[in-house]
């Protein structure tokens, strides 16, 4: 929970403003700049979900 409300909320509220995807506009810096941290905030997130999913 803290890794979303640290991590990954920032992350989704820097996204969005870059606005809604649209042809003609170039979002692959966006993308380098989000994917990165997105996805180690995950790798730290999903083995404690995992667990509490595992008897």
């Amino acid at each position: 929970m803290l890794v979303t409300l640290c991590v990954n909320l920032p992350l989704n509220r820097r996204l969005a403003r870059h606005g809604t995807p649209r042809p003609g506009i170039d979002l692959t810096a966006a993308r380098r700049e989000f994917e990165r941290p997105w996805r180690a905030a995950n790798v730290v997130r999903t083995p404690p979900t995992v667990r509490t999913w595992t008897p």
